[in-house]
């Protein structure tokens, strides 16, 4: 695989178009496969594994499509938030009502899971692929498609009933942005946020939105350029130094294989780093999170490095003139200690916590390991340790796409994988997915 490319950095397992071009074909039919078999497919045969055991098993709190698949959801894709109530909110991608995504609830000690919205009646979002935001009384996320105009959407609902209170549709002018794949970050009284595509240049924008979800408004388009394309990952927000940080999956002054960038409030875009493929890695998706100790920038690179994905840090302050990155790169099967990471980090106390979709001891998904729960220490990087393998089985998850969410009342980890589980019937014979917690 050629991961220094455009069409691998935009399309490999999601349907970032490589023209980004409006009226692109939906994602409904061909996601599942591609997320969980695209990378799957490269190294099946190529490696063997390591003996290393897991140091800790994860507990499956729901198995997805417990009732059935039309009222709940399947493959959740994204984080978990914990809301004011107590309970844990997520979305699931596929599922609910119409078919077309959900949002959930679950309390931490796994009882009453519920839908709490399905998405896809006539106007509505469709397809949620980010994690939550809570403010005041009222959630907000983003859908990858559906709305107005079947672009994606900005939604709003309140925390204690069934129903959005009030939602953004995405492509209502040319110069909108379309298809937001990242969740939202709140400055102020306005939600920021990117857009995978559209924009004047067709390659994303960063925008804000008010939150009644009503206002509106692009504050950077990029050029797909030396400034980058296709952002994918949850803006982080520099309170100190009033900057939002993200990432893009192409693009940068080196072989197109995406950026680190900052943005103002304002709008005012830079760019702190371009990824070289080798050895920093090449298509950053899961955004970046700042380490106060240490005062670094990290972040994980689904491909590059070993070709296999890796973690990076660098300084805020590079302004696209550091050297290069420092960074650990995932060696595969052979050495259990994951592939492909794919969501967002979190820092807890100076420790990174993430996943791989991949990789890892488990055997029960197949030759390349079922993914797994990694941390890294901010001070003395690069470093790396596997904290949990999922095993594939019917007791256990597969494949997490997700970052996690940690509870610092109880010490536990939450999140989601999109496959595995006790139920198939949503028609993928590996499992419809789980939400999990981690000691």
């Amino acid at each position: 695989m050629n991961t220094h490319s455009k069409i691998d950095a935009a399309a490999t397992r999601n349907p970032l178009a490589p023209a980004a071009r409006r009226g692109a074909p939906t994602k409904a039919s061909g996601r599942k496969q591609q997320l969980l078999l695209g990378a799957m497919a490269l190294l099946a045969g190529t490696y063997a594994f390591g003996a290393s055991p897991p140091a800790a098993a994860d507990t499956v709190l729901h198995n997805s499509c417990t009732a059935t698949c039309t009222s709940d959801g399947w493959q959740p894709e994204a984080s978990l938030m914990l809301g004011s109530n107590g309970r844990l909110y997520g979305t699931a991608e596929m599922g609910g009502t119409y078919g077309k995504g959900t949002v959930f609830w679950i309390k931490p000690n796994g009882a009453g899971y519920a839908t709490r919205y399905s998405f896809g009646a006539t106007g509505d979002g469709a397809y949620p692929v980010a994690g939550l935001l809570q403010y005041g009384t009222l959630v907000y996320g983003t859908t990858y498609e559906g709305g107005q105009y079947g672009y994606g959407t900005v939604f709003c609902m309140k925390s204690s009933v069934t129903a959005e209170f009030n939602k953004y549709s995405f492509g209502s002018t040319t110069a909108d942005g379309t298809y937001p794949q990242a969740g939202l970050t709140l400055v102020g009284n306005w939600l920021y946020g990117t857009t995978a595509h559209g924009g004047t240049n067709g390659a994303g924008t960063v925008f804000r939105i008010n939150t009644k979800c009503g206002q509106e408004q692009v504050l950077y388009n990029f050029a797909g350029g030396t400034d980058g394309g296709f952002p994918s990952g949850t803006l982080f927000y520099d309170s100190v130094n009033n900057l939002l940080y993200g990432t893009t999956q192409i693009g940068g002054s080196g072989c197109n294989c995406g950026t680190v960038f900052s943005v103002t409030p304002a709008g005012l875009e830079s760019v702190v780093y371009s990824f070289t493929g080798n050895p920093d890695g090449s298509s950053p998706r899961g955004g970046v999170v700042l380490d106060s100790g240490s005062g670094m920038l990290f972040g994980t690179t689904e491909y590059g490095g070993q070709s296999l994905g890796t973690i990076f840090e660098i300084s805020p302050s590079c302004a696209n003139s550091c050297g290069s990155a420092t960074v650990y790169p995932f060696k595969g099967p052979t050495f259990s200690d994951g592939l492909y990471p794919y969501g967002n980090l979190i820092d807890v106390g100076g420790t990174l916590y993430g996943t791989t979709l991949y990789g890892g001891t488990g055997t029960g998904c197949g030759t390349n390991g079922c993914g797994t729960i990694f941390k890294a220490a901010a001070t003395g990087f690069p470093n790396e340790t596997v904290v949990n393998s999922f095993t594939g089985t019917a007791t256990d998850g597969y494949a997490p796409a997700a970052g996690l969410y940690y509870d610092s009342s109880n010490t536990d980890f939450y999140g989601t994988t999109t496959s595995g589980g006790n139920k198939t019937t949503c028609g993928n014979a590996s499992g419809c997915g789980t939400v999990f917690v981690q000691p």
